[in-house]
């Protein structure tokens, strides 16, 4: 096998594989609970101002220190669990201004994006009511690919001003 861009176009693209498998688990039980039984809508975290998250945090983040296997009282979940779910909206909520440019081993050609070049700021970035997001972007490698608001890709275009947000 070959790391031909040309058959799958990934340069630049997160390895989440890398990611800890059980942190993902913890986090998508915690977001299952709360979608499920509180607030139904599984969109409703952007709702929420920075400031409730980072409480939020601190208040597990405690309670975990306080006792690192104890649940919260509500959910019956881990606080640890609960302080990763609170980390990862304020990873997507919090407007950081920064420019990541990507290098992949031995590629001289870099990807630059900025802050607001992301899947959530692209005009081909559609909801689907039922499944969650996905590229509508006919030229796109990414084309019917299920995305996440901070994705990206080299097609990203700028989204025209609309009111009522995303």
């Amino acid at each position: 096998m070959t790391n031909d861009q040309d058959a799958k176009r990934d340069a630049g693209k997160p390895r989440l594989t890398l990611v800890p498998r059980r942190m993902l688990t913890g986090i998508a039980r915690v977001r299952e609970y709360a979608v499920d039984n509180k607030y139904h809508d599984p969109e409703n975290y952007r709702k929420v101002e920075v400031e409730r998250y980072r409480d939020s945090m601190f208040r597990h983040l405690v309670a975990y220190l306080d006792d690192p296997y104890g649940n919260d009282e509500e959910s019956g979940l881990p606080h640890l669990w609960h302080l990763a779910t609170n980390v990862c909206f304020l990873c997507e909520l919090e407007p950081i201004d920064m420019t990541i440019t990507y290098r992949q081993k031995g590629d001289d050609t870099a990807m630059q994006i900025t802050d607001n070049e992301i899947c959530g700021t692209c005009k081909w970035h559609q909801f689907e009511s039922d499944s969650g997001w996905v590229c509508g972007n006919p030229e796109s490698d990414c084309c019917s690919c299920w995305t996440e608001f901070n994705d990206s890709c080299y097609d990203w275009e700028e989204r025209e001003e609309t009111t009522g947000g995303w």
